[in-house]
């Protein structure tokens, strides 16, 4: 989803050019990234610590067990009170999210302790030697399950807590495995808060750009249009060999584009768009982002042609050059040392094997032309985790993330799906009120995880109004 991967998207450069001095590709990947709240003033000390958790929980004959990172902080903690646990995603895990945020707001009001545990293969939390294929078959969302299941056990010994009720929180993938904590461990987990959760695997994401230019063309008409002419210009001049060489001079690319290597194709134009897709997803209702991109991408100062403009918004260091080759994918993510780009590795394996996720330009409904199919993304798997990571297999992971989680309609009780309206994700998350008990919020105008912040007296109406429902459905369902 995951994220992005700041990840995704998030983090993990989106879309970051690659310079001659061999900088990682980061544009081959979108992930989630969230940024961690601001500590509250009187957060506390926090407590952190590692448990020993079981390498592979389906195995009962294996003892093999790892150290796994969590944070704790009992500042608002009342004796009695429930306890609060933030699920961490695919990046590092921060011990901001028990020191601020949303979820920590409500944790004042109802003496909670609160939680954070890291996921495996993410941050600090290393499960196995490596992250070689066969080692990363331990990574997946069954096994993050339950090790939160199993860190809800430990901490209700540790910290006295047998009779709790507990309430996770997520955003983005994390979003999901709160839901899906409340799905497969009922008899842990007494609620959920589903934030920007994309609960619906999907192999090609389509919705994503036809969201960023929905939001876009909303934002500025010309913008949308604008930057539509720019890709068809791009498309026509790789049509000759003098409009290579002049996208070689205008995207300072360190040697001339291969036409026949459709991968470097789609990679040149998966990183221009990033750009947009970035600013979309993480898009600051009050500062309008997507606003101030649309006006540089218009500005005639900026560029005779829309092509000129849009490349002068993407620019990162023109004193480097673009290197835009598929090959280094294989050089930077195929490290499968710790100290590599494992985040990116790890995340990317989870696209391969159970969530698809690709946000690719299959649909005629977004201004960024046929600039990188689903194939670019399924290539990516086959070269990081060898020839059986093919389209057939990540359309099986696929279906099969859907029939073990119910896709859009998991039977759940006690969950609010929080989402965006202008969040791209929001397409693969729930957007209407499954049950009385199983309720939908979307905030207009809002994009990824807006409501996971601290509660602001002055934040906009329709993100007070969010807050104001689930601070209410917490309230209900630590009552009942």
């Amino acid at each position: 989803m995951v994220w992005g991967i700041r990840l995704l998207f998030l983090a993990a450069a989106l879309f970051g050019a690659v310079s001659a001095v061999r900088r990682p590709p980061g544009s081959f990947f979108r992930r989630w990234d969230l940024r961690p709240p601001t500590p509250r003033r009187d957060a506390g000390e926090v407590i952190r610590g590692w448990m020993d958790q079981k390498l592979d929980h389906y195995d009962p004959t294996s003892n093999v067990t790892w150290k796994q990172l969590y944070f704790a902080s009992n500042t608002y903690y009342k004796p009695g009170g429930p306890a609060f646990l933030f699920i961490s995603g695919e990046g590092p895990a921060s011990a901001s999210w028990v020191q601020g945020g949303q979820m920590v707001d409500l944790a004042e009001a109802h003496g909670a302790i609160a939680f954070e545990l890291e996921h495996r293969y993410y941050g600090d939390s290393h499960p196995t030697p490596d992250l070689s294929t066969k080692n990363l078959r331990f990574l997946t969302s069954e096994q993050a399950l339950a090790d939160l299941a199993y860190f809800i056990q430990l901490m209700n010994k540790q910290f006295e807590l047998e009779d709790t009720k507990w309430i996770v929180f997520g955003g983005s993938y994390a979003g999901n495995l709160a839901a899906w904590m409340r799905l497969k461990y009922p008899h842990l987990v007494h609620a959920a808060v589903a934030s920007s959760a994309p609960v619906l695997a999907q192999t090609d994401f389509t919705g994503y750009f036809e969201v960023v230019g929905s939001v876009m063309n909303a934002s500025s008409t010309q913008c949308y249009d604008d930057v539509k002419n720019a890709t068809q210009e791009l498309n026509k001049l790789l049509q000759t060999e003098e409009g290579v060489q002049k996208v070689t001079k205008l995207f300072n690319l360190c040697k001339p584009i291969d036409t026949n290597i459709k991968n470097d194709v789609y990679y040149l134009q998966s990183s221009y768009a990033g750009m947009f897709a970035s600013t979309v997803q993480y898009n600051s209702y009050e500062r309008d982002d997507i606003g101030a991109l649309c006006k540089e991408v218009t500005d005639p100062e900026r560029g005779a042609t829309p092509l000129e403009r849009y490349v002068r918004v993407n620019v990162i260091n023109t004193n480097e050059c673009l290197n835009i080759s598929f090959n280094d994918i294989k050089e930077f993510y195929g490290n499968v040392s710790w100290d590599g780009y494992s985040l990116l590795r790890a995340w990317m394996y989870q696209t391969c094997t159970e969530y698809g996720y690709y946000q690719t330009t299959d649909s005629p409904n977004q201004p960024f032309s046929d600039g990188f199919p689903l194939q670019f993304y399924i290539d990516q798997c086959t070269v990081l985790y060898g020839e059986e990571f093919n389209k057939n297999l990540v359309d099986m992971s696929v279906e099969r993330t859907n029939i073990l989680y119910g896709g859009q309609h998991p039977e759940v009780t006690n969950v609010v799906f929080v989402n965006g309206g202008a969040d791209p994700w929001h397409v693969l998350g729930v957007l209407q009120d499954l049950s009385p008990s199983a309720q939908a919020v979307i905030i207009d105008g809002f994009s990824h995880c807006g409501d996971m912040y601290g509660i602001e007296s002055d934040e906009p109406p329709q993100l007070k109004k969010a807050h104001e429902k689930i601070a209410a459905l917490v309230k209900d369902w630590l009552a009942q």
